[in-house]
């Protein structure tokens, strides 16, 4: 069977970057695809962006336009490219999923958990096989994210972040699917073998049942 496979992490932590490297050196050619949410497909994808763009804080009646765009974007996301993917049989990889959404769209740590449960109840939701979450301290974010030059988002504000990783290390313990935890302070190298330990024994158990 294909894999489905997570990457979740903070700005900064080098999600896409491990993603990339992941498609290139590990996974059989022409057998995945990587993705990332919010896709650029959708008008809720969007209007997401522009949003994040073009505030700087987060009112109240944002932060539920945003919660309601990003499933909408999603459900499209599952339908229009994940679940096709892996009927074709190919391995996925996904930059970000619905732990995001609880992570960083939550006022508080309950409702961080009220966010996430409405999501695995959802029948719609498709499960990880597994989830590879990038860990970095909030210093080493707020560094790469001011070494890289860009215009920080709403969700990338140093006291925003500093939230968002308190919800993740509340979450990540009741996750009801595998999450393996790395250490992202590292060299994307290391970052990307402590990856490979993780993911070679899945792979392997899948070309096992799967002969040519």
């Amino acid at each position: 069977m294909p894999l489905f496979v997570v990457i979740e992490g903070a700005d900064g932590s080098g999600k896409t970057t491990l993603a990339a490297l992941l498609k290139e050196r590990f996974f059989p050619h022409n057998k995945v695809v990587m993705f990332a949410e919010p896709t650029n497909e959708t008008n809720e994808s969007r209007k997401i962006r522009q949003i994040l763009q073009n505030h700087t804080s987060l009112t109240e009646d944002i932060r539920l336009e945003l919660l309601q765009l990003f499933y909408l974007d999603r459900l499209w996301d599952i339908e229009g490219r994940i679940r096709p993917a892996l009927q074709r049989g190919q391995h996925v990889l996904l930059d970000r999923y619905f732990l995001s959404t609880a992570a960083y769209q939550a006022r508080d740590e309950d409702e961080a958990r009220e966010i996430l449960d409405s999501y695995l109840k959802d029948c719609r939701m498709l499960w990880p096989d597994l989830v590879l979450y990038l860990d970095a301290s909030l210093e080493c974010l707020i560094a790469r994210l001011t070494a890289s030059r860009r215009g920080k988002d709403l969700f990338e504000q140093e006291s925003y972040l500093k939230k968002v990783l308190l919800h993740y290390e509340k979450l990540l313990p009741t996750l009801p699917f595998p999450v393996r935890k790395i250490n992202a302070e590292q060299n994307i190298q290391a970052v990307y073998e402590e990856a490979l330990a993780y993911l070679k024994p899945l792979l392997n158990h899948e070309n096992s049942n799967n002969p040519l």
